[in-house]
């Protein structure tokens, strides 16, 4: 009886001692006449998300894209210019979660009021790319790196937190010329 006991023990300290599992999603991004089709990873535990941007109705460019809410930066990958634009991120994870439930609780269609024009485009030493947090340094370190500062243009006069806060903004800015 106590080796039943002792087992059923173990089973449960094993059982409780879980981690976190990343979090996936489908979204359809609309912006104007385009829209894009993205798939999102948010690992909780880590503090990041990485977005794949792989289908892009309209104009735009398909995109990697990373966010590291640790460090507070976001690199937007373009992988076909070999290119990674590193910018600071404007939204927490709270944020990003909450763009994306939005997108959840509406079938998974976000729509973008806000877009971004480029204030300057400095480029990034590769012996510089740490002070952006290793996971950014990592995912941009095979790649022509530019720092961004963005501005932004509203597109609407109804403003709401999401244009500070707007996570999925990623596929525009890439597009934008500085």
């Amino acid at each position: 009886m106590n080796d039943i006991m002792m087992a059923v023990a173990v089973f449960l300290a094993v059982c409780s001692v879980s981690t976190a599992v990343p979090r996936f999603d489908k979204v359809r991004v609309h912006f104007g006449n385009m829209y894009a089709d993205e798939d999102v990873m948010l690992d909780e535990e880590e503090g990041f998300s990485l977005v794949t941007v792989s289908k892009i109705y309209g104009k735009g460019t398909p995109t990697i894209n990373l966010h590291d809410f640790n460090s507070g930066y976001t690199a937007v990958k373009d992988v076909a210019d070999k290119a990674c634009f590193i910018q600071k991120s404007r939204h927490t994870m709270q944020a990003f979660k909450d763009e994306v439930d939005i997108a959840r609780n509406n079938n998974g269609n976000y729509e973008i009021s806000q877009y971004y024009n480029c204030d300057s485009e400095d480029e990034v030493d590769k012996l510089g790319l740490p002070i952006y947090g290793q996971r950014i340094a990592t995912f941009c370190e095979n790649y022509d790196v530019k720092f961004v500062q963005r501005r932004n243009r509203k597109l609407t006069k109804r403003s709401t937190y999401v244009f500070n806060e707007n996570a999925f903004w990623c596929v525009v800015c890439v597009n934008a010329s500085c």
